[in-house]
């Protein structure tokens, strides 16, 4: 039996929770606090860019490979959305997908690792033509 990609299941978690913190933080400009809904907003965009492959985020070695860094980045920034209503949700989606992140720090996955095993697998793909 294969092994289980928690990484896999974290990311697509953290796409969704970034889409509706940041959708929160856009209809928290309504509320009276407004310092909030910027943060939220800021917020959601910063994890939508780490989890969709966007190049400059690509680009951050250590701080986008590393799980267990993605798991205690995301406890932080589940704060911020316990202000305002409209990001409750959007918070506690983040909660799981630090929790999936971290459980797949525990179990050794890396970022990195899956770059590497693509590559060998794009390079095992390509045959030499026939003669």
């Amino acid at each position: 039996m294969g092994k289980y990609q928690w990484s896999a299941w974290a990311r697509n978690q953290g796409l969704g929770a970034g889409f509706f913190i940041f959708t929160g933080g856009v209809i928290s400009f309504f509320y009276p606090n407004m310092i909030w809904a910027i943060v939220n907003t800021v917020t959601g965009l910063i994890i939508m860019g780490l989890e969709y492959p966007v190049t400059p985020f690509n680009k951050l070695g250590f701080l986008s490979e590393n799980y267990y860094f993605r798991a205690f980045l995301y406890f932080a920034f589940i704060v911020p959305t316990i202000f305002q209503a409209p990001t409750t949700t959007g918070g506690m989606c983040l909660a799981t997908t630090a929790l999936t992140y971290l459980r797949a720090g525990v179990n050794g996955e890396s970022g990195a690792k899956k770059r590497v095993e693509r590559k060998k697998e794009d390079m095992s793909a390509i045959k030499a033509p026939p003669q």
